[in-house]
């Protein structure tokens, strides 16, 4: 099998899952496998432990999934018996499932993966670990940027579980032979320049569209044009949003500037991307990069196996994340039940199926056969790196990964919709009081989206906005927060 750097996410894991991957069923029983006894006259050892594991990505026992499998094998080499609860649904109606089997002591997952960090935080589920991870040397290898998304006030209430990258993606084929752009010479260390350049040549070439939108800016672009390096994801940084500053003005404007100019394909009507030979059909984005239409496209890195098996036409491809401002990390987290009776063995369980290297290795075993992984190492070692991206990362198809892994040791930020509390409601659903066109009292994900392909004007309202933003962070504070020894300013 071809060497390509596959990342998959839960979901994509699942419907993977959906088609089973063979293999004798693990679970049942009330000892695990393992080393057995003394040669097989006592049969094997009683378990030290039993715990509970909820996520979404276990598939069903008779599809032995390679996530049962590692926690099989994690149960083998410890002699731990982990049952594991199948936790159907996603975002809320997953965690509906945890907040049922909490309040009817049914089931109680000892570890759970976590939709985000807001509702078991404000539910107050999850256990202050921090007495773990501070005598855990490998948690300090993990990107400071996702060590800070874990910690909480006083307290560190999360494992990050996986890790994946936003940023550009870029059809180094297009961009060379068509934009007659060196392609070697652009990363996730060039200046932002090099991306107006992009989507600027190939607005003057025929048969080529820069880049699908630029909707991302309103997250990724105040990081680009803040100088005091403070700014992470749609401004926050780490306690405040700052969506009345020039970096975060200045972004959402350049980002409406491309767009009214039609040099993003979502900008294009029917007859545009007809003309592009586009089938309207299919999502033109997917469409558009398939047939080699497309110089750049915004996305994540869990979408690479859709890109390389679609490639049709022998093109290459490069991650360039975000020149010019901070790599975007995108991730899932454990979270340790409050009051699980074996927290310490949780700890160890959950960290051996996300960024301890033992389990990391392992599940790189598991999943090589497929010729993909679901996360990117978590820890920095330079061996366990150095064997991941020889196992997965080896692809003429796609480069760039491994420059972006080192970079984000530097400047990185996470996506805060799983690490922020309130971030959902600022940052979509939160009603403004503002009437956009015929759109009355207009929410914060319409409202932005209009100032980048609509009528509005994002500096009329970013003072309205931030403070909007910024409630909706010290309610959830007042409200929650002296659990975690945090106050509202």
């Amino acid at each position: 099998m071809k060497k390509s750097l596959y990342l998959l996410t839960a979901v994509s894991l699942l419907a993977m899952a959906l088609t089973g991957c063979g293999g004798a069923p693990s679970g049942g029983g009330n000892t695990p496998g393992g080393d057995g006894g003394d040669g097989g006259e006592t049969g094997p050892t009683e378990p030290i432990a039993t715990i509970t594991y909820r996520s979404w990505d276990t598939g069903t026992e008779a599809q032995n999934n390679e996530e049962r499998r590692l926690v099989k094998a994690f149960e083998e080499k410890e002699n731990v018996k982990v049952n594991i609860v199948e936790n159907p649904g996603s975002g809320s109606a997953y965690w509906d499932g945890i907040k049922a089997s909490i309040f009817n002591n049914i089931d109680l997952a000892d570890v759970m993966m976590v939709p985000n960090l807001d509702w078991p935080l404000a539910s107050q589920y999850l256990k202050n670990i921090k007495e773990f991870t501070d005598a855990d040397p490998d948690f300090a290898k993990i990107p400071a940027s996702i060590r800070d998304a874990c910690t909480v006030g006083n307290g560190i209430y999360a494992i990050p579980a996986r890790m994946n990258l936003q940023g550009y993606f870029m059809n180094t084929t297009v961009v060379e032979r068509d934009l007659r752009i060196d392609p070697s010479r652009i990363s996730c260390r060039s200046e932002y320049s090099v991306i107006e350049n992009i989507i600027n040549k190939a607005a003057t070439t025929a048969g080529v569209v820069g880049l699908d939108s630029p909707t991302h800016f309103i997250d990724t672009m105040a990081s680009v044009y803040d100088t005091t390096g403070t700014m992470g994801y749609f401004t926050w940084d780490g306690s405040n949003y700052h969506l009345d500053s020039d970096p975060f003005i200045r972004g959402v404007q350049a980002a409406k500037d491309f767009f009214s100019s039609k040099k993003t394909l979502d900008a294009f009507d029917e007859s545009d991307r007809e003309a592009l030979g586009l089938d309207p059909e299919l999502d033109p984005k997917v469409d558009a990069w398939n047939k080699g239409k497309l110089a750049l496209r915004y996305g994540y890195t869990y979408e690479i196996p859709n890109m390389l098996d679609s490639n049709s036409l022998g093109n290459s491809y490069k991650f360039i994340g975000n020149p010019g401002g901070k790599i975007s990390i995108v991730g899932d987290y454990y979270g340790i039940y409050r009051d699980s009776p074996n927290a310490a063995i949780a700890y160890k369980f959950a960290k051996w199926m996300s960024f301890g290297m033992d389990g990391f290795k392992k599940r790189m075993e598991l999943y090589q056969p497929v010729g993909s992984v679901n996360s990117l190492p978590l820890i920095d070692d330079e061996a366990l790196v150095d064997e991941y991206f020889d196992k997965f990362g080896a692809s003429s198809e796609m480069s760039g990964l491994e420059d972006a892994y080192s970079y984000i040791k530097t400047k990185s930020m996470v996506e805060g919709v799983k690490v922020v509390p309130g971030y959902l409601l600022a940052r979509q659903n939160k009603k403004t009081g503002i009437t956009i066109d015929e759109m009355q009292n207009i929410d914060m994900f319409n409202l932005l989206n209009q100032c980048v392909i609509g009528s509005a004007d994002i500096a009329t309202y970013a003072d309205q906005i931030n403070t909007l933003a910024n409630k909706t962070y010290t309610d959830w504070i007042k409200q929650y927060g002296a659990y975690y020894g945090l106050t509202a300013e």
